[in-house]
């Protein structure tokens, strides 16, 4: 399926600046950018590299700025905006479309009646962007010039001076950015080179300035780069700090689109769209593999890898890469935790989460049931050691006050930590703390209790007071049954009592075959969840009707964080709803009307051919947030192919 953007967007450099692109290499590394080739955020650029993979993510090269000579005019193709307001250029009102499909991004020009056309994607397993240009149609010749502008930064900062001053050299066909400390970049091309060194300074990054984060960069031009174009032939550039990139231009593009066709042919219930989108959060750590949890900022995260996992793997017929995400996180659990998140460089991981591990049970009892006899088989021996570990420091108290109560339920929380996935926080103030007993953690936890005793008859060990546990936690879930609001409380023994806030969080738990409501109250608190927190792009995160809630999301962090989990939609929540409206017995075709706004999200709002992190609580449900997030991906593809 090719997504194509319509023109009345492509030529409106509004619309076209708040339309993204995303291109991976499954290492961390990535390329992004505005439709309109503006830079909208610190993180656009045309090279991102993972210098400690997957994270130490560094901007090398922001933009190949294009210039065309055609029948004797000279127009620019990009869009630049500068801190004094003024666009110049502005391509855009000769973009004819922009498409995107299997991992390569299309633009088409209609400049003087002829037609130019760039390409865009990433070599997996390489730091290597191709970007190749073409004429085709309208002219005999056309000359083009690139100005390759980049500095040598962190992808989260912006930089008024264009980063430490390079040593730019030329070779042939190649011309050699060198920065102390850094790998060398390279841009391998078949033009002619000139070399620059100069600043060009004031780029407005809007995506930023929104944000109320710094949006004022600056960048160095290493070199220009002039081409002829003729039709039938192709032009371009490798962008590399590969030592010896193993495709040529020609065949990146064809290298990336045969990739993605083929996880697509392993995945004949997902849009090919999404099978895409769902490879790009897939990345190598240590020898194994890990999820990045969104791009562009988010790096690995414990808790939306194991919600991710289902729908990045094993609904796109991957599960020995599942497996494999289970074995890297299982070497990190401490304390019968896993990691909330991996840090950048040689910090040690963040293990401040309470459902993680309830997740890790989860995910391990789908991909053992993917996998091949054989390869359960050992996944299972893997992974009791540390389902078992987990268990055993849950009864007696880990981090974080997390421990197993009298009544078999799991209970967390601490002063100034955040342990589940509402997990906001904004100097020092955990604007939901969620502390006592939350009910998607213990739902999860009944059920994780449950895999864990038939993964121990798997291998013919006892499974006695594990089943005793079971039992008692799980004869303690119907307490959450809160006939009042004839839905499920949201935490039971806080500090202040039970909360009957009505969240989404209650959907997990309605969604578990170990559900133990009965088909009564399941069908009721269902209906609740759906008139008080369905719209149109998915699930608020709480009712409109709470003293508490906040439909607008934007500005700066102050205005943004709390918010995040006090009404703002996520879109990983369409999966748990879906599952729990299954669950019901709820009509299919009913179902996917649910899912038909985010479908259309990802073909025309926000980064093409993804789903974003979140939407605004009110109408017009606007994205925000991460553009591309791994669990709301994944969890789209759950709900689609089930």
């Amino acid at each position: 399926m090719t997504l194509r953007l319509p023109r009345a967007i492509c030529t409106d450099f509004e619309q076209a600046r708040s339309r993204e692109w995303l291109c991976t290499n499954g290492l961390g590394g990535y390329a992004m950018g505005s439709v309109a080739g503006s830079l909208e955020r610190s993180y656009h650029g045309l090279l991102i590299e993972a210098a400690n993979p997957p994270l130490g993510r560094t901007l090398r090269l922001a933009k190949l700025d294009p210039e065309v000579t055609v029948h004797g005019i000279t127009v620019g193709l990009d869009a630049n905006v500068w801190d004094s307001g003024v666009v110049a250029p502005d391509g855009s009102k000769l973009l004819e479309s922009f498409t995107w499909d299997r991992g390569v991004g299309t633009w088409t020009w209609l400049v003087q009646g002829a037609r130019i056309r760039r390409r865009v994607t990433m070599v997996p397993g390489e730091h290597t962007t191709a970007v190749e240009w073409s004429l085709v149609g309208g002219a005999q010749s056309a000359t083009l010039r690139l100005r390759a502008l980049g500095s040598t930064r962190s992808h989260h900062h912006t930089s008024a001076d264009g980063g430490p001053e390079p040593r730019i050299e030329a070779r042939e066909a190649e011309v050699a950015v060198h920065v102390e400390g850094n790998s060398t970049l390279r841009l391998l091309h078949d033009g002619t080179a000139e070399l620059g060194g100069d600043l060009y300074a004031d780029f407005l990054l809007g995506k930023e300035k929104q944000r109320g984060l710094g949006s004022v960069d600056a960048h160095r031009r290493f070199a220009d780069l002039t081409f002829t174009l003729e039709p039938g032939y192709v032009r371009g550039v490798l962008v590399t700090t590969e030592s010896d990139p193993t495709p040529t231009l020609a065949r990146a593009i064809t290298a990336a689109q045969m990739r993605a066709s083929q996880l697509s042919e392993q995945a004949p219930r997902v849009p090919r769209a999404l099978a895409a989108a769902a490879d790009q959060f897939v990345v190598e750590r240590d020898g194994g593999k890990t999820v990045i949890a969104g791009y562009p900022w988010f790096g690995d995260w414990g808790r939306d890898t194991m919600i991710a996992l289902e729908g990045l793997c094993l609904k796109t017929g991957r599960a020995s890469v599942a497996a494999d995400i289970l074995r890297t996180f299982a070497r990190y659990a401490v304390d019968g935790l896993l990691p909330n998140r991996f840090p950048s460089a040689d910090e040690e991981p963040e293990y401040n989460t309470v459902d993680a591990t309830m997740w890790f049970f989860r995910a391990a009892e789908l991909t053992v049931a993917a996998l091949p006899d054989e390869d359960a088989d050992a996944l299972v021996r893997d992974l009791v050691p540390v389902l078992d570990d987990v268990v055993a420091h849950h009864q007696n108290g880990t981090r974080y006050n997390i421990h197993v109560a009298e009544d078999g339920l799991v209970s967390a929380g601490a002063d100034g930590v955040q342990l589940t996935w509402m997990d906001a926080r904004y100097d020092g103030w955990v604007v939901t703390p969620r502390r006592g007993k939350p009910v998607e953690v213990n739902a999860l936890w009944v059920h994780g209790l449950g895999v864990l005793s038939k993964f121990r008859q798997r291998l013919g060990l006892k499974t006695t007071d594990i089943d005793a546990l079971a039992a008692t936690a799980r004869a303690s879930l119907l307490r959450f049954w809160n006939p009042a609001t004839g839905c499920l409380y949201d935490v039971l023994d806080g500090p202040d009592g039970d909360d009957a806030a009505i969240r989404p969080n209650q959907l997990m738990a309605l969604a578990l075959d170990s559900c133990p409501l009965s088909a009564e109250q399941r069908e009721s608190a269902v209906r609740v969840a759906g008139r008080h927190l369905l719209t149109g792009m998915g699930m608020r995160s709480l009712t409109p009707y709470d003293d508490a809630y906040i439909g607008a999301y934007g500005g700066p962090a102050a205005e943004r964080d709390p918010a995040y989990h006090q009404g703002t939609v996520w879109g990983w929540l369409i999966g748990p709803w879906a599952r729990a409206r299954r669950a019901v017995g709820d009509d299919p075709k009913d179902i996917r009307q649910d899912l038909a706004p985010l479908l259309d999200h990802t073909a025309h709002e926000a980064v093409i051919g993804s789903v974003s992190e979140i939407f605004t609580g009110d109408a017009p449900f606007a994205p925000r947030g991460a553009p591309a997030q791994a669990w709301s991906v994944a969890e789209l593809i759950c709900a689609l192919a089930d």
